[in-house]
């Protein structure tokens, strides 16, 4: 009971800093400017981005003098770190990859299906590990027949059917770069009111300049609101908390779920979320890692990588669904967490939240 009252709480932390806390956001607006402004850097390296429209800006030592690299042919709608030197945009339907110095972007080219030699042979277990917490939680399953079957402390037994898992896959490698829809989150009466008796719980113990009932009135049409909002505006509300991941391998010790599925070939697919300071909603987005083993001729195996962001909701609903009830990061598949996070990030995008008077003015520097 102790327990489950401590993740109770956390949740609701979780919940009142996404509503009430003003985040370094990527999606904020300039003084002199209807275009929407994008920002994303690594912590602990030297060079910030940010895109106005079809600009693209970069900072040497975040500070607010920005340098303009280039003028896009498109504005961009999507803004994601491969290294510290090398970013994705996206203009609502097509990827782009860029690096500092080049002359223009380039199109990001995906495989068609990412996955195909992996999932020619047969899945023989998967593994769903919970890091950086003390102690770890984990879950291992190993095949047998057409399940594959696996222990939570030793003594609950959970079942996947190798059809469903398979059936999850091809759609990843089918529409590895498919957008989700509102459709998608199956919102229910009971995340509507939820939502709304939560927006109240806070707001009654934080009146004052932040809230006034013109805020309160627009936070309560959330649940209906997002309903018309577009697959772009979905992307950029999931990317949201992604501005300050680490990458690198001081990434792989921030992972929140790390997901292992390993074929007859001991061939493994990962699939993990990060977790910042911020909770994601359903652990959105996924990263996809596979490395294939490629045939040139050489003596030595050579790999090619093979990553790609995955925003797929169904594939969440599934990790939810085989994910024991002892892994603290499970209280995220919850769409009131993510209706809290759409009601803060429309409010920055329809300028209904006050902005704190502390951001710095954007300054350019040719």
């Amino acid at each position: 009971m102790k327990t489950k009252t401590i993740k109770t709480l956390c949740l609701t932390l979780a919940l009142i800093s996404i509503l009430l806390i003003s985040y370094q956001v990527i999606a904020q607006y300039h003084k002199s400017s209807n275009l929407k402004l994008r920002l994303i850097r690594h912590t602990g390296m030297p060079l910030a981005w940010k895109t106005l429209g079809n600009e693209l800006y970069f900072s040497k030592d975040y500070t607010s003098t920005w340098i303009k690299e280039l003028t896009l042919p498109f504005n961009n709608l999507g803004l994601e770190l491969i290294t510290d030197k090398e970013i994705r945009l996206w203009d609502g339907v097509n990827y782009y990859t860029h690096t500092l110095g080049e002359e223009a972007c380039k199109p990001y080219e995906l495989e068609k299906h990412p996955l195909k030699d992996f999932l020619a042979a047969p899945i023989q277990a998967l593994s769903i590990k919970e890091r950086n917490r003390r102690p770890s939680s984990v879950i291992k399953y190993t095949r047998k027949d057409e399940k594959l079957v696996g222990f939570f402390k030793e003594d609950t037994k959970h079942e996947i059917a190798v059809a469903d898992l398979m059936q999850v896959l091809q759609a990843m490698n089918n529409e590895p770069l498919a957008i989700p829809t509102v459709a998608d989150f199956k919102f229910t009466e009971k995340d509507k009111q939820d939502y709304i008796k939560f927006v109240d719980e806070v707001l009654s113990v934080n009146r004052g300049d932040r809230f006034d009932e013109k805020t309160k009135t627009f936070y309560h049409t959330i649940p209906d609101l997002i309903k018309t909002e577009s697959p772009i505006i979905i992307k950029n509300i999931i990317d949201e908390p992604e501005q300050f991941v680490q990458l690198s391998s001081y990434m792989m010790s921030k992972l929140a779920f790390v997901i292992t599925i390993t074929n007859a070939n001991e061939e493994k697919l990962l699939i993990y979320s990060h977790y910042n300071a911020d909770a994601q909603p359903l652990l959105l987005p996924w990263t996809i890692e596979y490395n294939r083993k490629v045939e040139d001729g050489n003596k030595e195996p050579v790999y090619k990588k093979t990553q790609f962001k995955y925003y797929n909701v169904k594939w969440s609903h599934f990790v939810d669904q085989h994910t024991p009830k002892g892994f603290f990061f499970k209280q995220n598949f919850n769409n009131v967490l993510f209706l809290a996070k759409a009601a803060h990030f429309i409010a920055d995008y329809r300028g209904v939240r006050r902005v704190p008077k502390e951001r710095a003015d954007f300054k350019e520097e040719d």
